[in-house]
């Protein structure tokens, strides 16, 4: 029989099953496919998302950005999750840092999110787990444009970047015959209600 573990928040996943099947049938086949195994769960809620920090040499970031109140581009790439966007705007656009965290937060829309944090701009991705990673880099390109992070007034440096994490880890079991509704499992030496059967 095949069984079907979607999961549905942290604490709970329903097991499906395919159609036709009566509640004995059911009960054998997650007995079958569950009963004696070992599988590892872990806490969704618990994952974090991957971040980098843009340094400055004062706090609060306020104020004029010094860049250059004109047509001049200045370019950076911020790459969240192995996806690059690039950050080119006009210095006219990003005259204070309110504006040049909406601009940096335009170019990164729907994958991230730049905020001020004390002497930083911090930008944080949009997911979670070991595959979230942020990356920022200056992007300018002679003759075309400057580097951003570098011209803005009391930058000092990129902050080590900071990858996503998983929850902990717990290796789960059921000990005893499956029934309809929560199925008893153990998980990490504590017994919790973390499968529903649904037929």
């Amino acid at each position: 029989m095949a069984v079907t573990v979607t999961s549905l928040d942290q604490y709970k996943s329903t097991i499906s099953f395919a159609g036709g099947d009566n509640d004995a049938a059911v009960l054998g086949g997650v007995n079958t496919a569950l009963l004696g195994k070992n599988w590892t769960v872990y806490d969704a809620a618990a994952n974090t998302s991957g971040s980098q920090a843009a340094l400055f040499n004062f706090s609060p970031l306020s104020g004029p950005t010094g860049l250059a109140n004109n047509g001049t581009l200045y370019a950076a790439t911020i790459t969240i999750d192995g996806t690059p966007h690039a950050v080119s705007y006009a210095g006219s656009t990003m005259q204070n840092f309110t504006t040049l965290l909406s601009q940096i937060n335009t170019a990164i829309l729907g994958f991230g999110l730049a905020a001020i944090v004390d002497n930083t701009i911090v930008v944080t991705s949009g997911s979670t787990g070991l595959n979230s990673t942020v990356s920022m880099a200056d992007a300018g390109v002679f003759g075309v444009s400057l580097d951003l992070f570098a011209s803005v007034t009391g930058f000092a440096r990129f902050d080590t970047a900071v990858n996503g994490t998983v929850g902990k880890t717990y290796t789960a079991s059921i000990d005893d015959g499956a029934e309809s509704g929560y199925q008893g499992v153990n998980v990490g030496g504590a017994r919790l209600p973390v499968l529903q059967l649904v037929w």
